[in-house]
């Protein structure tokens, strides 16, 4: 087995690797009885002000309410140059859904 490698990524490198958006998986944290709520999303990225936004869509079931103001793991992955690359960014949520259209937070959605 090879062994493991990790290594940050210069900024540069870091946003040419997410680009403008692409998938990955979000969990949000919940107690430390259960595991964390986590679902597929899509995201947007915007390298100037290094932000993510991430247009959520949950099960009826999902209990979405419960989890959104808890802080987030995002993580996003892809196959480059023959080796395995991702990142992983921690924070919590904004929301942006009542944002005017012109604004920086819509338009990078």
């Amino acid at each position: 087995m090879n062994s493991i490698r990790w290594t940050k990524l210069p900024d540069d490198e870091l946003d040419e690797f997410l680009g403008d958006g692409g998938t990955g998986v979000i969990s949000f944290s919940t107690t430390t009885d259960e595991p964390p709520f986590t679902v597929p999303v899509s995201y947007g990225y915007y390298a100037d002000e290094r932000h993510f936004y991430f247009r959520l869509s949950f099960p009826d079931e999902g209990g979405k309410g419960e989890v959104l103001d808890h802080p987030v793991a995002f993580v996003t992955h892809d196959r480059a140059d023959d080796r395995w690359q991702s990142a992983v960014a921690t924070g919590e949520l904004e929301e942006v859904s009542d944002a005017p259209y012109e604004s920086m937070q819509k338009q990078g959605m």
